[in-house]
This record gives structure tokens, sequence and C-alpha cells, in this order.
């Protein structure tokens, strides 16, 4: 009986709480992503804390029918310096240059052409580098042929599509091939 209580107190604070399943640092500042579990429904809420003595902050939500793999949690946080970080969830990637102080959050389901067009897209990944140059790839649902791609030169602040997938989809809406 008492491993049933405890059992359904565990499971109580998950739903309520989340479980963290990725996290990172790099001196004073973290980044993390916890999952909030619901029947037939994930919420990933990603959180930062700026310093020691800081509470986290949510910075994304993010909701889908399956869970995220722990193992591709961890590749969706990065902090490869003191002063930079970034995450990916859903259609949004988010950056600081000043330890997680201030944050720069695009949402790509916005940005992208094929936003026009409802099309489905998801990140699957994303890479900054130290001189600041990077790109995001996504997985797009319903299209066939070259994936849309941004990329960046000043570590995520602004970013261009790739004309291949521009070109693709421009023909498509004016009825070329």
């Amino acid at each position: 009986m008492k491993i049933v209580i405890l059992l359904i107190i565990s499971l109580l604070c998950i739903c309520c709480f989340g479980s963290v399943i990725a996290e990172k640092c790099n001196g004073s500042w973290c980044l993390r992503i916890r999952t909030f579990a619901s029947p037939g429904e994930y919420t990933f809420v990603v959180e930062n804390r700026a310093g020691t003595n800081q509470g986290w902050i949510p910075l994304s939500k993010y909701e889908q029918e399956e869970p995220i793999q722990e193992r591709n949690a961890q590749r969706q946080i990065q902090i490869p310096s003191d002063e930079l970080g970034y995450f990916w969830i859903g259609t949004t990637f988010g950056v600081s240059k000043d330890r997680g102080a201030t944050w720069k959050l695009t949402d790509f389901e916005k940005e992208s052409i094929h936003a026009k067009e409802r099309v489905l897209l998801e990140i699957i990944s994303a890479t900054i580098n130290e001189d600041g140059t990077g790109e995001v790839r996504f997985r797009e649902h319903y299209l066939v042929g070259p994936q849309p791609v941004f990329s960046t030169k000043d570590f995520g602040f602004t970013w261009e599509e790739h004309s291949e997938a521009k070109e693709q989809m421009l023909n498509r809406s004016v009825g070329r091939r």
C-alpha cells in the first residue's frame, strides 16, 4: 500500500511540477528543458537561470503528442562558451550572448516562406559557431525536396532562408516546376 501511495505522489509531482529531461550549466548560468505530461500530450518548457541567486525563468513552451527523448533534449540546449548559449524547441530558436541575461527568440514558423502555406516545420538541428555563423535545419512534414535551412552570421540574431528552399516554394506557389 505504501508503494502505491508513493507511486501516485511521484506521478502527481511529475504532472504538476514537471520533470527535468536536460540541463546544462556554465559557471553561474544554466539552461534546462522540463516536461509536463498529461494524457495524450506533452508540454516542454525551456528555462534559464542567469545567476546563482536567480530562479528559473521560462523562455519557450512547446506542446506535442510524443515525448522528446532525453538524448535529443540534451542536444537542444547548448552553452558553448562563458557568454554564449542557445536552444531550439519546436519552431523556436533562442540565443543569448550575455550569460542568459537577455534572449533573442525567433519563431521560424512566422519567419519562413513555408509558413504562408501552413507547412508544419520542426527544427531538427541548430549550430552556432565561435565566429557567429550557424544554421538551423528543419524537418517539414509535407514538403518533398529540399528542406528549409536558415543561416546566420551574427550568432542567430538575424536569419536568412537559403534560396534553394525559397526557390522551390516560389515555383510551387506560381505553378512552375
